[in-house]
């Protein structure tokens, strides 16, 4: 899977907050400037770039939802659905106890939906 765009809290899920708009060791401060992108999109990756080993143990990609700071993912293997999430996490966004992470780096799966859809069938 390929994503792209925004990655200040970690929801492109790529292990990391780091950003692919870099120079070619700059030579001046006006030359960093002049490649740095426009105020906003400093945490942005500007180009598709590969989520290595996801998903995971041979499960396929169902579905995806973007927010604007994180991202969920469903995955199936066999007859079994997983849910992953990565980004923020700071209100429980990602489906985890804030306690645990505030920000998630790469898809985490979500355990306590299968309990939770298990008791509700």
């Amino acid at each position: 899977m390929y994503v792209w765009g925004s990655n200040i809290n970690g929801q492109l899920g790529l292990g990391n907050l780091e950003e692919n708009h870099s120079t070619n060791n700059p030579t001046s401060l006006s030359e960093i400037v002049k490649n740095q992108p426009p105020i906003g999109l400093q945490s942005c990756i500007h180009q598709p770039t590969l989520m290595h080993n996801f998903p995971k143990n041979n499960e396929v990609l169902l579905d995806f939802s973007c927010g604007e700071s994180h991202s969920l993912f469903k995955t199936q293997y066999g007859d079994r659905t997983f849910v992953y999430g990565t980004g923020l996490n700071q209100s429980g966004q990602c489906g985890l106890s804030t306690k645990t992470l505030s920000h998630l780096l790469a898809p985490t799966r979500i355990t306590l939906l299968k309990a939770f859809a298990d008791s509700v069938t």
